[in-house]
């Protein structure tokens, strides 16, 4: 949580910013969670357009993992696939 929140201390101008985790969450203790989150909105907040922020998790989402990218500014969260643990069968749900 502390790395993370060096890194994202500051948006770079031109930069965007991807954080990535895959089946750790639920290993986290709360308070980590807790500071994970808090950063994450806090860099969030200062998202533009010219130094975005993208978040993209794969985590259990019961029979199957779930892959979201929430893409700040705006903050919207959207699940955007479906993959068998380990990353088998993967099927992609965009709709841009």
């Amino acid at each position: 949580a502390e790395w993370l929140r060096v890194r994202l201390r500051q948006a770079c101008p031109g930069t965007a910013s991807v954080v990535f985790h895959s089946i750790v969450w639920m290993y986290l203790a709360p308070e980590t969670q807790a500071s994970i989150t808090e950063t994450l909105q806090e860099a969030g907040a200062r998202a533009t357009d010219n130094a975005p922020l993208a978040y993209l998790t794969m985590e259990n989402g019961g029979e199957e993992a779930e892959v979201h990218l929430t893409y700040y500014p705006g903050g919207k969260r959207k699940r955007i696939a479906t993959t068998g643990f380990h990353g088998k069968n993967v099927v992609i749900q965009l709709d841009v």
